[in-house]
């Protein structure tokens, strides 16, 4: 989300009207940290600065991810001392800087494969499992007041991955690991998207182990042209979800993945899909923009 803040007035004065938070996903190591050992935060440190000025509760996305390790880390030999020392660096670096500015941190995106089993990446390999647990620990050191959750895909659709997940978070809690919440991704699409009490009882099951939930990255693609009946389908879909999470116990927050068409990563993606998000590239309402207000109002 942050080009526009730097490129387009009109997102920004949008955002400030509508929203009261804020996901910053600039937070990857390959975007931070140089093989020289260098930080760069020139395209954080604004952002932060602007978020805290207007109120803005900022989620910081993400620490550990998969798809941002670099290829000068990739392709070179560590022992896992050095990938520890790297990785617990890095976090409290980051983590440090923005104490008590970030108030939720994604800490670990996406670690388990849609098997059930922990992704092969980088920090496993070099580390082992104990990257995960390592990774909150960590963070929680550097920042002992913020929110610390695990966040990944198709755990509101795929009972082998909210299991996984299940298992995962029963784990770390036994540990003693300060992980205080789960992220639902929740890229959507018409004609695939699981009912409300699905999602509410997945939510729910989270709860019962006292770990908060938090859709995350909700956006709802429907392919190319936006007819009306595709845009009432898309409507609903939000409603219901924001409606899953307003009754689901321990669930915080409901965030999208952007708010307009005009920056939304869908149609670079997914090609003849878009008009995923509550306001379309000219900034104009939606029908799910008002379903999700019509929701919030009941």
């Amino acid at each position: 989300m942050s080009e526009p803040f730097y490129s387009d007035p009109f997102y920004t004065t949008t955002f400030l009207h509508e929203f009261d938070t804020a996901t910053i996903n600039q937070f990857q190591f390959k975007h931070i940290r140089s093989r020289n050992g260098k930080y760069n935060f020139s395209r954080i440190d604004p952002l932060i600065d602007f978020m805290q000025a207007n109120d803005i509760m900022v989620i910081g996305h993400s620490l550990v991810y998969h798809m941002n390790v670099p290829r000068w880390l990739e392709e070179g030999s560590w022992t896992s001392e050095q990938a520890k020392e790297t990785l617990h660096e890095y976090i409290t670096k980051v983590v440090s800087r923005y104490r008590h500015r970030v108030s939720v941190w994604t800490v670990v995106n996406e670690a388990v494969g849609d098997d059930g089993l922990l992704r092969d990446t980088f920090w496993l390999r070099t580390i082992g499992p104990d990257y995960i647990s390592l990774a909150f620990q960590w963070a929680h050191e550097a920042d002992p007041d913020a929110i610390l959750i695990y966040n990944d895909y198709h755990l509101e659709r795929s009972e082998i991955k909210s299991r996984a997940v299940l298992v995962l978070m029963e784990q770390l809690l036994a540990q003693g690991v300060p992980v205080h919440g789960v992220g639902f991704q929740m890229h959507l699409e018409i004609g695939s998207a699981p009912p409300r009490q699905q999602v509410q009882l997945v939510m729910n099951k989270f709860a019962k182990l006292g770990l908060s939930s938090y859709i995350t990255e909700m956006d709802i693609q429907l392919k190319e042209p936006a007819t009306q009946d595709k845009l009432a389908q898309q409507a609903r879909i939000y409603a219901d979800m924001e409606d899953a999470c307003l009754n689901a116990a321990k669930c915080k927050a409901f965030v999208m993945w952007g708010f307009t068409d005009a920056y939304s990563w869908i149609p670079k993606k997914y090609s003849g899909y878009g008009a995923a998000l509550i306001l379309d590239i000219y900034y104009q309402p939606k029908p799910a923009y008002y379903s999700l207000l019509d929701t919030l109002s009941r």
